[in-house]
Order: structure tokens, then sequence, then C-alpha cells
């Protein structure tokens, strides 16, 4: 981390008024595990905008569906087709070095705000001039 970034973390821990129990300091210092991020993955809700990097929710759950229907139809066939690769634990490996070492690009933190008008139909204006 560069001098700004810890500076801001100081700040922000200077100015909280609760503080962690050690066993609460334990379980937040542990790694990101598969479980978490599979979890995380299938829970994150449908229709949303991606993030800058354009992938939208919906490609991490069809992959990951994808590798359960494989892994099933590997249970039925022993010889079937490969398992795909496994995003939820290359998404883990990704967040594991993250943490540890920090977003090799700043991007990596950037986020994406837009404001989206709905289009009034002929359907909304009948039932609103009614």
């Amino acid at each position: 981390m560069d001098d700004d970034q810890k500076e801001a973390i100081e700040n922000i821990l200077t100015d909280l008024k609760r503080h962690l129990k050690i066993k609460e300091k334990e379980e937040r210092g542990k790694d990101i595990s598969f479980k978490e991020v599979n979890k995380t993955i299938r829970k994150a809700p449908n229709g949303k905008a991606p993030g800058p990097d354009g992938i939208p929710n919906e490609f991490w759950k069809q992959e990951i569906k994808l590798r359960d229907q494989a892994k099933e139809k590997e249970k039925r066939q022993p010889c079937g087709d490969p398992i795909r690769p496994c995003i939820a634990a290359l998404m883990m490996k990704v967040l594991q070095d993250v943490e540890r070492f920090s977003p090799i690009d700043m991007r990596f933190t950037e986020a994406r705000m837009g404001l989206y008008t709905k289009r009034k139909t002929e359907e909304t204006y009948k039932t609103t001039d009614q």
C-alpha cells in the first residue's frame, strides 16, 4: 500500500467506536473460502448492471450451473465430458491474492454508477390519462 492508502485506513480506524473481539478478528482474518465465493455467486441478483469488467452476474451463475451439470453427468458416465474449469475456485484465488498483496491495478477497486430513465410506453400513457 502507498502512504495515502495507509493514512486513509488509519483515519477510518481511529474514528471507529466499536472494536472487534479476538474471536471476531480471527474469523475476519481467515482467507476467503471456496464455499463463500460459490454461495455469493449463487445469491447475486440477476438483472443488475455489470461492473467495470462488463461481466453480469448471470454469466458467473451460468458457469457454476454448467459445472454442476458436468459433475452430475460425470457421476452417471465416468468417461463423459471433462468437468468445466471452476470459476468460483479461480475467483477465490484472485480475491485471496488481492487481500494479501492489494490490487495490482487500482481499477480493480472501481465501481460505476449511472442513472437510467424508464421510457413510458403507450400503455403507461393510457393508464395515467384515464
